[in-house]
This record gives C-alpha cells, sequence and structure tokens, in this order.
C-alpha cells in the first residue's frame, strides 16, 4: 500500500520542524584557572564563544571549584547572552564570571542554541616586559567522560633541575562530573611498561583536583620521580571520569595540555 503525502500536510511537517527549538550545547571544561605558577608564571583562562544562529543564545556557566571532598551542586552557576551572530570573548573566566574568584575550578557551559567553543590558558609575563604564551584547552562532551584510559609523553625533572630552569614538569587533573562517587586505580609506567607507582582514590561527586603527577600517582621506590617519557593509565569502577595532564618547560613555562583517550 502506498502512503501518500499531501501538500498540506508536508507543509505542516516543514512548519513544525522549522519551529523546532533548537538543541542544547553542552560542553565542559575539567581545569578552568586564575592562579600563580612556579617560576613567577600567572594562569588564567580565556574563553571565546561563536553563535552561529540568527537569534540571542543564553549561556548558563556551573562553576565548580577545586576540592576533595565533592560537592552537592555547582560552588556558583552565572548567566550570560551572546547575540545573533556573534563571537564573544571573556577574558580571565574565573575572575570575570565568579566575582574575583581565585585557584582552580571546573565549569559546565550549557548554551541554548548551537555554538563553538575555543578555551586557552595565557601566561601573562607583560607585567616583566614579555609577552604572552597560550596553552590550548580541549572541550570536553558526553563521549570524552572516560571509565578507563592513558596520557602519553609525560616529563618529570627532578626538584633541582626544576629550580634551575631545566627540563619539565608535569601535572595530572581529574573531574568527577557527576552525583555518583567513582573510584578510580591509577597507575605510572615507564616507557618500557615497568611500573613506577599506584594510587587508589574514592572520588566524590563533582570533585576537582590537579596535583604534581608524583603526588597522585606516589612511586613504590621512594624518589624516583625523574623521568623523561613516561605515562599514566587509570581504571575506573562505577562510570567515568575526565581526566587530563599538563607538562610544562620550566624555563618558558609553556605549556602542553593533554585530554585522557
Amino acid at each position: 500500500m502506498k502512503h501518500l503525502v499531501t501538500a498540506a500536510s508536508l507543509t505542516a511537517l516543514l512548519v513544525s520542524a522549522s519551529a523546532a527549538p533548537a538543541a542544547d550545547t553542552v560542553v565542559w571544561y575539567p581545569s578552568v584557572v586564575n592562579t600563580e605558577g612556579l617560576g613567577g608564571a600567572k594562569y588564567y583562562s580565556v574563553l571565546s564563544v561563536w553563535n552561529p544562529a540568527a537569534t540571542e543564545i543564553t549561556l548558563t556557566v556551573d562553576g565548580f571549584v577545586s576540592n576533595t571532598s565533592g560537592l552537592s551542586a555547582p560552588t556558583a552557576t552565572v548567566t550570560a547572552t551572546v547575540p545573533a551572530a556573534t563571537h564573544a570573548t571573556i577574558p580571565n573566566v574565573l575572575a570575570a564570571l565568579f566575582g574575583g574568584l581565585e585557584g582552580l575550578a571546573a565549569a559546565r557551559i550549557t548554551a541554548s542554541g548551537p555554538a563553538t567553543f575555543f578555551h586557552s590558558v595565557v601566561n601573562d609575563q607583560t607585567a616583566a616586559g614579555n609577552g604572552q604564551t597560550l596553552l590550548k584547552v580541549d572541550n570536553a562532551r558526553g563521549e570524552n567522560v572516560l571509565s578507563g584510559g592513558s596520557l602519553l609523553q609525560l616529563a618529570n625533572a627532578s626538584a633541582e633541575d626544576r629550580a634551575m630552569g631545566k627540563g619539565k614538569r608535569t601535572n595530572v587533573g581529574y573531574f568527577n562530573p557527576s552525583f555518583d562517587t567513582k573510584t578510580v586505580t591509577f597507575r605510572a609506567w615507564t616507557s618500557n611498561a615497568t611500573l613506577i607507582g599506584e594510587e587508589v582514590r574514592s572520588i566524590p561527586a563533582w570533585s576537582q583536583v590537579q596535583q604534581p603527577v608524583f603526588d597522585l600517582v606516589p612511586p613504590t621506590t621512594a624518589g624516583n620521580t625523574v623521568h623523561d617519557d613516561f605515562l599514566v593509565t587509570f581504571e575506573v569502577q562505577g562510570g567515568g571520569l575526565l581526566v587530563y595532564s599538563t607538562v610544562v618547560d620550566n624555563k618558558t613555562n609553556d605549556g602542553v595540555y593533554q585530554a585522557a583517550q
């Protein structure tokens, strides 16, 4: 049997489709910063958003201040609007949106329509007569909440070399983007798959933590913290996490951000 679609019903379908509200765009950033670092570094996050639509969109930004004990809700929530066909940039996101907040946080951003985001961390050295360096921080979506993964090409110099501006240092961070407590096992490995150390943690709801890699994963042999090329793996029970690393040059404070995969 053939099904016929009349012109009137086709018109009704097209009108209904065009009137349907645009779907929200939701992205996560497990690391948003406004803080000082080693060697005189001054880090802050800059967020840009592009609204390609012919109508204004609303951004709802939920902030989760860095914490180990968990949260029952976002630390703060703010809203902002982006006009139609507009590229908007928010310098120093934590300071601008959250009342001068300093430190480290995670953020969930919900746009009321199509939107494209770009997040960079600036190391501002203009006060010392130098320039600014940018570290791109990728946004995360549902597929990036992992029950297991790895961070590659990590490096960590000795405290003595770090003080002299030699080599690199690695930080590892995580964010639990849910109300459920997760248990995670972190392991650090040499490039030839020799175990450096492991750590099991219980991570409560909305917990965001970033630490030097060997504070997060203490080596089995005390002091075994100097490695030019190593990796970290993790396995999560009870769901998934957003996990990332930053590898930073000890002389220039230039860094590379890596989302776990």
